[in-house]
């Protein structure tokens, strides 16, 4: 009786524990995966440089003292001259709005590459996740087997000393049930690697993975105008990127322009001096370093752009590719379908002559493996097509600007 009780509060403990959603241990990877954290942690090198960019072009407050000694009536004496004002680089000033939109650009490359990296583990999780519940439908399917293996095991051997049936069939039903004993095993490893890669890409306790929520067939997103995924915006974010220091290395075109203005006061000639103090530089490098910079963003823009292009290709190609497979997914499916009930039918016959002495124990084994690769098969395709439909989903279910 304790024993009864104990096994039904088990099944109740069970049954009440919250099924783990894909969702759920899709936040718990993006939090973890190293890929992710490099992705963020370069777009907060972004956001900090974006601070000194912006300052650019600003006024900067200086002070400055001179005392120079000159000669007087009475003999040396010192010019003194004391400076307050600010220093304002007239080239960065000039193109302060370009260095504000590479600003953005870069803030926006580093987005779209964050972007790119969480896209790229919600389909690793997709994987995980549905090849987790393949491996647990599979084992639970496989224990079913043996349950049933165990019984027809059972029935053959009271038959067999009831003289209904011969020692053959007692053979047989041992043999397929140490096979189904065997299946169950590897299925059982299998669930286990499955889920031991889930934990390893969430780093959520094993206990979680032990119920995972099955979640219904997604039905076919309806793909948008001009489907993208994050990896084509990351791309067109890098060539906006490689303009936008082209336009900024053109506009400075390497001079250097700084104005100092601001009021003086001091001494000169031993009489006091005061009024606007203006002081213009220009720097000219004659060392051909800005041409040099400019053909290396010219050759970076060129460079985006065409990747730009190569990605958008691989992406017309991976969608095409996600589509067709969803399509040949979704009729493997419905053909799985048809291929169980028929197998179902073909073991109640073979049991029914059975019974009626029409049918070996032989056709009854072959019959049950039929019905059992069946079922396996029909799992196998129902994930597969889950994760076309879902991997379609993130690849082409969001739109962006046509290039």
């Amino acid at each position: 009786m304790k024993r009864f009780m104990v096994a039904a509060l088990l099944v109740v403990c069970l049954a009440a524990t919250p099924a783990t959603t894909l969702d759920a241990l899709t936040r718990a990877a993006l939090v973890h995966a190293p890929s992710v954290r490099v992705a963020r942690a370069a777009l907060q090198e972004q956001l900090a440089a974006a601070d000194g960019r912006s300052a650019r072009g600003l006024p900067v407050p200086f002070f400055s003292y001179s005392s120079v000694p000159q000669s007087g009536p009475m003999g040396t004496i010192a010019q003194v001259t004391r400076t307050v004002g600010a220093t304002v680089s007239v080239s960065d000033v000039l193109a302060r709005g370009m260095v504000l939109a590479a600003r953005d650009a870069r803030i926006a490359q580093a987005t779209a590459t964050l972007a790119v990296a969480l896209r790229d583990e919600r389909l690793r999780m997709i994987t995980f996740y549905d090849d987790a519940l393949r491996a647990q439908a599979i084992y639970h399917l496989r224990r079913d087997m043996v349950a049933a293996w165990q019984r027809d095991a059972k029935a053959a051997a009271v038959r067999e000393r009831s003289g209904d049936a011969p020692k053959l069939d007692v053979v047989r039903a041992d043999v397929a049930l140490s096979g189904a004993q065997a299946d169950e095993a590897v299925a059982y490893a299998d669930m286990q690697n499955a889920n031991d890669a889930l934990q390893a890409e969430t780093s959520v306790p094993l206990q979680m993975l032990e119920t995972l929520a099955v979640p219904s067939l997604p039905a076919m997103p309806v793909l948008a105008t001009h489907p993208c995924d994050a990896q084509i915006l990351a791309a067109q974010a890098a060539v906006q990127a490689a303009k936008d220091d082209v336009a900024l290395i053109r506009a400075q075109f390497g001079l250097a322009i700084d104005a100092n203005v601001g009021v003086s006061r001091g001494f000169d000639g031993g009489l006091p001096v005061s009024g606007p103090s203006v002081t213009l530089s220009l720097a000219v490098p004659l060392s051909g370093v800005t041409a040099s910079r400019l053909r290396v963003a010219a050759a970076a823009e060129n460079l985006a752009a065409a990747q730009l292009a190569q990605v958008l290709s691989d992406a017309a190609l991976r969608l095409r590719a996600a589509e067709q497979t969803e399509h040949s997914a979704r009729r493997a499916f419905r053909a799985s379908q048809r291929a169980v009930v028929l197998a179902q039918r073909e073991l109640r016959a073979v049991q029914i002559g059975y019974s009626h002495g029409a049918s070996s124990s032989l056709e009854i084994v072959d019959a049950r493996k039929t019905v059992a690769q069946t079922r396996i098969d029909l799992i196998t395709r129902l994930y597969t097509l889950a994760h076309a439909r879902q991997v379609v989903a993130l690849l082409g279910g969001s739109a962006c600007t046509a290039p």
